[in-house]
């Protein structure tokens, strides 16, 4: 395809011109394609009235690279395996990321989806991104799992979580072996998920100099709410290793909503300069991350 052209004046303005799109299909297989330059996806996972999900989809050593939108976009999916793919590039209109978990509505589903061995690199957005916004607690459990995944070069976050803050779904995702190398903003970033919502879980993965330049994200973010009561959390940490040179607290915990923060623990292993420091994170732990960042405005 041909981005350029459907970015000029000479086309209607849009975002679905995909390469590969799939609504309410079963038993898929795509493997073994480079999908470049289309003028909206790669590779678009949809639904459709009355269908239900996209069912036992295997997307395998795929070459997403260049495009217009995203990379990979999952609207609704139920048993899917992403494994050996590339995702780069993509840059043209939000979110431009490399692979976007993103529902329309609550009866979607993100179900037993695996995301394994895939890179997302120098995507002028986040590169494995996660917004349930439009699902709430009565929709199908969530249950992602990101494995042995590298986010490179990225101009936004390395992993970004963005859910409903007024009545948030529930799930698990599970983040193993995952590797943010040189993003310009968090390595992960999570935004408006209450404590009893989705389950973040990370381990045995290392953040590297991420957010280098960045004066507002450090290499691990967290945004509470901002209406309701309830506190932002269900982030726990397991050999996870955060490597920063740049003199900062490696967390920041936003709570300007003044609901407070509940259910993060763990701990990180900060290198710095040749330093290592092991932070366990308890209450007071947490705390102090909140008062280092208001002391720095």
């Amino acid at each position: 395809m041909r981005k350029e052209d459907y970015q000029s004046e000479a086309y209607e303005k849009s975002e679905w011109r995909h390469g590969l799109s799939f609504s309410a299909c079963r038993n898929v297989l795509i493997q073994d394609l480079a999908i470049e330059q289309t003028g909206g996806d790669a590779i678009y996972l949809g639904t459709a009235p009355g269908r239900g999900p996209n069912r036992n989809v295997v997307i395998r050593r795929v070459d997403c690279n260049g495009n217009h939108r995203q990379g990979i976009s999952v609207i609704s999916a139920e048993d899917l395996l992403i494994e050996d793919c590339l995702l780069r590039n993509t840059r043209g209109t939000a979110p431009q990321a490399g692979i976007d978990f993103e529902p329309n509505a609550p009866g979607e589903s993100l179900v037993r989806c695996v995301v394994r061995n895939c890179i997302a690199e120098n995507n002028a957005g986040t590169g494995f991104q996660f917004c349930p916004q439009t699902m709430n607690s009565s929709s199908p459990l969530i249950s992602i799992d990101i494995e042995n995944c590298v986010s490179r070069g990225n101009t936004q976050h390395g992993i970004h979580l963005c859910s409903a803050p007024k009545d948030a779904p529930r799930g698990l995702l599970r983040i193993s072996r995952f590797t943010s190398d040189r993003d310009r903003m968090a390595g992960l970033s999570v935004q408006f998920n209450p404590w009893d919502g989705v389950r973040i879980e990370m381990k045995d993965s290392e953040l590297r100099d991420c957010a280098r330049n960045d004066t507002f994200f450090p290499p691990i973010y967290v945004q509470g709410l901002a209406a309701g009561s309830l506190p932002a959390g269900n982030i726990h940490f397991e050999r996870v290793t955060v490597r920063d040179d740049v003199d900062r607290p490696f967390m920041r915990l936003r709570d300007e909503g003044g609901n407070g923060l509940k259910d993060i623990t763990g701990e990180i292993t900060l290198k710095r300069r040749g330093v290592t420091k092991v932070v366990r994170l308890d209450d007071a732990r947490l705390r102090e991350f909140v008062s280092e960042w208001k002391s720095r405005k």
